[in-house]
Parts: structure tokens; sequence; C-alpha cells
């Protein structure tokens, strides 16, 4: 029997994850070098019970809904597709695999470094942003991402995720 891609409890699941981007994103404080946020934690999640593909559309419009409902500055898409490319990086490193705390520190520092930094200041930089202020503050948040992260999304996993997986029995 073949397993169907988009099921009710998926779409329900992913939806439930996609309300708590919105909501991180809504609640996210912003200072000078950092934006203060727990978006990764339903991206995470989702990535990692659900897969690349609800992931990324959870995240893509969970950045768009973010932005609806508390704007700063102008909508730009890139910041959407650094999202989904954040989603689709925990997807392709945890869905369906180990999700110990090395490949998850792996992951965070393999996407805060690609996508964070490289990526997020050539998306700023386009915004108008000087390149040097926009480098510095991507690195900044990166290598606090990089610490914080790791340990958050393993422990949520290990009591969280591991609920979801076994109980909902989402496959």
């Amino acid at each position: 029997m073949q397993k169907s891609f988009l099921t009710t409890k998926k779409v329900a699941l992913a939806a439930m994850f996609l309300a708590l981007d919105v909501l991180a994103r809504v609640l996210s404080a912003k200072t000078a070098l950092l934006q203060i946020s727990l978006t990764f934690v339903p991206t995470s999640m989702c990535a990692m019970t659900l897969g690349p593909m609800y992931a990324a559309v959870s995240a893509f419009f969970g950045d768009f809904l973010g932005f609806v409902l508390k704007p700063m500055g102008v909508y730009f898409p890139g910041l959407g597709i650094s999202a989904a490319l954040y989603a689709i990086c925990f997807s392709l490193f945890l869905y369906r695999r180990n999700k110990g705390i090395l490949r998850i520190f792996l992951c965070v520092l393999l996407s805060q470094v690609l996508i964070g930094i490289f990526l997020n200041t050539l998306w700023f930089t386009m915004m108008g942003q000087p390149f040097v202020a926009a480098l510095t503050q991507r690195a900044v948040q990166a290598l606090t991402m990089v610490i914080v992260q790791p340990g958050v999304i393993y422990l949520l996993w290990k009591y969280i995720g591991t609920y979801i997986e076994k109980n909902l029995r989402i496959e």
C-alpha cells in the first residue's frame, strides 16, 4: 500500500507548526545587533517530523505571515527563501535520521554559515544596508544561534518531538 504525501494529519501538523512560527515571529524582539526569535523551534520540529516540502512551505509562509502581522521595514521575499532553505537544511540533516546533538550542531553550523551569514548578508545588502554592517550583524546573529540552537532543538526533540513521532504515527 502506497503512503500518501498529503494526509490530514500531516497538513494539520504543518498548520500547527506554521501557527507557532508566526507566533514566534510576532513575539520576536530586535536589538541593534540581534533579532531575538524562537522561529527555529517550529521550523526545526516541522522539518524533523514532516520532511523538507512541508517544512519549507511552512517556513516560507511563516515568514510572510509574520511580516504581515508585525511588519519591520519592507517585505523582501529573499528572507522567505532563506527561511525555507533553513527548513530544508534541517530536513536533510534530521528527517528520518539520528537526532543526536552532534548532528544537530553540524546542521545549525552549516545553515548559519551558508544561509545566515552569506545569503542573508546578500539579501540585506540588496535592501540597501551597507555590506560591512550587514555582514557584522549576520555574523553576530549566526554565532549566537550556533551557541543556542543545538541545545534547545536537542532538548525539545527529546521531550516533544519523540512524543509527536511515536504517538501521532505520521508516516
